[in-house]
């Protein structure tokens, strides 16, 4: 594409003319005197009685050159446009970013050096959207939307690959109260620091997700034995944690959490392993929260 801008290019270098009528002027001029110019000095060395056929055989042709030679030059003196276009066309169509020229000067400068612009504007405002379509807002972690999509995609792979996989709940023990007692900012606050927590225990193959209010889906690349210990790690480390209430006498707050899960199975969906963790979050929280609880179809308490 450079090499198409070569005579654009040499117009800049040069400094003149500024504007892009100016170099489309010139060009024009220029091609179509050229030919002329070279017919009449055949002319003037030919001898006199020749010079009248030689005009009515090479005046046509001298036109038919210089029209050429218009068409030619201004085909490339239009390719920082067809730049532009296919700019525009290929982010529309394909959302792929084209690099675009933006040292020249002129309108047709201005113009590519704007749409480079915009094109870079829409881009960045892209990318925001797609974090606000995947990411909760308050936690930063995956929403429940992207969560459905990637705990599809880690079932897929765990069945493809015959990779075990671990689908777990958490969920924040007496959050209510919390709310309750110390506001929903502080509510938040907990939120937050359960979400970091979460973030830096797992392993960077697994993952974490907000799945509602104060419930998050925990998924693990692991078989029953390491699914027991990184769940029953998690539930130490936020029981250590400590949030500030806010309050005059700069009190924290600790809280716990329960934890049911359960392990794929052949033929599992999204909502028949997440519906045994449930059940088996349920249990736990029946049975005193602030434990771990494993379901088999029998309920395998963990911890305590």
């Amino acid at each position: 594409m450079a090499k198409d801008l070569e005579l654009y290019q040499w117009f800049e270098s040069l400094g003149w003319p500024r504007s892009y009528a100016g170099k489309a002027f010139l060009v024009a001029f220029v091609v179509i005197q050229v030919p002329m110019i070279a017919l009449i000095v055949y002319i003037l060395l030919t001898p006199h009685e020749s010079s009248r056929l030689s005009l009515l055989i090479l005046l046509p042709l001298a036109t038919l050159l210089g029209g050429i030679l218009v068409i030619s030059a201004f085909k490339l003196l239009l390719e920082p446009v067809k730049l532009a276009r296919e700019a525009l066309d290929s982010y529309v169509g394909e959302n792929q970013v084209i690099p675009l020229p933006t040292h020249f000067r002129d309108e047709v400068g201005s113009l590519l050096s704007n749409i480079a612009k915009v094109i870079q504007i829409f881009e960045i405002r892209r990318s925001n959207l797609e974090q606000i379509a995947v990411k909760d807002y308050l936690t930063g972690l995956l929403n429940r939307r992207a969560g459905v999509e990637r705990l599809q995609h880690s079932l897929d792979l765990s069945f493809r690959n015959e990779l075990p996989l671990c689908i777990a709940v958490a969920d924040v023990d007496y959050f209510k109260n919390i709310n309750d007692n110390y506001g929903h900012a502080i509510g938040d606050r907990v939120l937050i620091a359960l979400s970091e927590s979460l973030q830096q225990i797992v392993r960077g193959s697994d993952w974490v997700a907000r799945w509602g209010g104060e419930e998050f889906l925990i998924v693990l690349y692991t078989d029953l034995e390491g699914a027991k210990i990184a769940l029953e790690r998690i539930r130490e480390g936020i029981a250590q944690l400590k949030v500030s209430t806010g309050l005059p006498d700069n009190s924290e707050l600790t809280f716990t959490t329960s934890i049911g899960f359960t392990l794929a199975i052949p033929n599992d969906t999204i909502y028949t392993s997440v519906e045994r963790a449930d059940k088996a979050l349920y249990t736990a929280k029946r049975e005193g929260r602030n434990q771990v609880i494993h379901f088999t179809g029998e309920w395998t308490q963990i911890s305590a």
